[in-house]
């Protein structure tokens, strides 16, 4: 696996796709994360799935920010933060972002994605042995609205620090 940038430069110069005059036509990527013989959707953790969600805000919004300030774009198509977070019923009790123990234990297990102004992107849970109620998805997905108003607020902050004043939330 590689270990840093020169790993992967010379991976790439290996695999013949680096700029020296050596490239093959055509992209060409090694296998530099994931072990032979398996896909990286069977290796992925799932409580990272929701961190990657509300970090990639933060970074497509960087990224287009740059976009207007070059020219590229007239300005920014983003609206609004979109966030997301797990939260299940461990020990028959609410659990905000469940951690790899508490995720394989949880009777109940969702993963939530809201935007900045609380609606919902996506909704999936899952009842692991006994059927819940509305009343406990009510709890769970007001929980969830919690913990993301407060990613939200990580995520604005990053971008004020940043001078992204390219939207109103």
């Amino acid at each position: 696996m590689a270990k840093n940038a020169a790993d992967l430069t010379a991976g790439a110069r290996k695999n013949g796709n680096h700029k020296n005059g050596t490239a093959k036509p055509g992209l060409r990527f090694g296998r530099y994360f994931t072990p032979e013989a398996s896909h990286a959707y069977d290796l992925i953790e799932w409580e990272r799935r929701t961190a990657a969600i509300t970090g990639a805000f933060v970074a497509v919004t960087d990224a287009i920010a740059r976009l207007v300030k070059t020219g590229a774009l007239p300005g920014s198509p983003i609206r609004d933060c979109v966030a997301a977070i797990s939260v299940g019923m461990v020990g028959n009790r609410p659990v905000l972002d469940l951690n790899y123990v508490e995720d394989s234990t949880a009777e109940v297990d969702m993963n939530v994605v809201m935007t900045g102004a609380g609606a919902f992107v996506e909704v999936q849970g899952t009842a692991e042995q006994t059927p819940f109620s509305k009343a406990r998805l009510d709890e769970l997905l007001v929980l969830a609205g919690d913990g993301i108003a407060r990613l939200v607020g990580l995520q604005r902050r990053a971008l004020e620090a940043r001078g992204d004043k390219r939207f109103t939330l």
